[in-house]
């Protein structure tokens, strides 16, 4: 390797798939790993078949996508650390490759993922192999657990990620901000019925345009602004522009509540277990900021009315509590590994 620090970490995930919610992992897990362990370069990888530019401003280097499926590039890492994100919810190769976790002779760690059980049996040989497993929520912990006795519970880097925490008062205080996802007929009947509430200063913003465009979230909403975003920093300075955020994605919910933005979460049913959204409304005390999509939805009155009920203060010393837990978790992991 160049020079540089004596020993480096290689980041590997989703990170060029065009989402914001992923595409900030890399910048994220980076900046919590250099805050523990200065010592420690951080290098990053992602072989996503969008190949789109991610943010990523700690490494020597980005690798090319090819990187991950090298032993030889690999290897000459002190570790491999997977993750954050969803890459156990859905196969990201080469992870369900039994003989490419034969060829990685470095400690694996994988990283506050979140799981399907479809994926995680796939991915099964990796699950095994890896020196330290960690999901990012209960219902993920819990499918890990069926492998893997020594599962740890790490929130999601970008949560716990001080960087993107508290803003100054919203510009536009009367302002909805709606942040819908892939459109199932579900979600396309209740945000149809939304859309002709919303009023003239209202915005829709996209944090996946690709997918959103491709699933109709535009087609939806025919007569409001609507906002494709790429970047992190985007992100934040619409939602600090925001009075209200509701959002079907779990990274604008995040945002949001990082950012003292009153915001109401979407989920399929409250009962649900499985629901990242839910499960993160629960660990801050605002389970009544929910939104079932299997009950009648709330119309925009009933939305900005809810919101009302934010706790600011209440979400950001609950989320400063994640944080500083995430980061002791963290070092203990690294200390114990590279």
């Amino acid at each position: 390797m160049d020079q540089g620090p004596e020993k480096s970490v290689l980041l590997f995930g989703a990170y060029k798939n065009g989402n914001i919610g992923d595409q900030f992992q890399a910048s994220s897990v980076a900046s919590h790993i250099r805050a523990v362990r200065s010592d420690l370069g951080v290098d990053a990888t992602s072989n996503s078949r969008a190949e789109r530019d991610y943010e990523f401003e700690f490494g020597q280097r980005i690798e090319p996508a090819s990187a991950i499926g090298d032993p030889e590039v690999v290897n000459r890492y002190s570790a491999l650390v997977i993750g954050g994100g969803g890459l156990l919810a859905s196969v990201h190769r080469p992870m369900d490759s039994q003989s490419w976790v034969e060829s990685v002779k470095i400690p694996i760690i994988l990283l506050s993922l979140g799981v399907s059980e479809d994926a995680l049996e796939k991915c099964r040989p990796l699950v095994e192999r890896a020196e330290v497993v960690s999901g990012r929520d209960d219902f993920s912990c819990e499918m890990i657990s069926r492998i893997r006795s020594d599962v740890r519970y790490l929130n999601d880097p970008i949560l716990t990620d001080p960087r993107l925490d508290a803003a100054p008062a919203p510009t536009r205080p009367g302002r909805l901000t709606v942040i819908p996802r892939k459109q199932t007929d579900r979600y396309r009947q209740v945000y149809t019925l939304l859309e002709a509430e919303l009023a003239p200063d209202d915005l829709v913003v996209s944090m996946f345009p690709a997918t959103d465009e491709a699933s109709g979230v535009f087609d939806t909403f025919p007569a409001s602004p609507t906002a494709r975003l790429t970047t992190m920093s985007e992100l934040c300075e619409q939602i600090d522009g925001s009075g209200v955020v509701v959002s079907s994605r779990y990274h604008g919910c995040i945002i949001a509540l990082k950012r003292g933005a009153p915001c109401i979460g979407t989920v399929n049913s409250t009962s649900d277990r499985a629901s990242k959204i839910g499960e993160l409304f629960k660990q801050i005390g605002h389970e009544h900021l929910l939104v079932s999509f299997t009950q009648t939805p709330r119309n925009r009155a009933a939305i900005m009315e809810a919101a009302a009920e934010f706790d600011a203060a209440a979400v950001g010393a609950r989320i400063a509590e994640m944080r500083d837990s995430f980061r002791t978790s963290l070092k203990e992991i690294l200390d114990s590994v590279v």
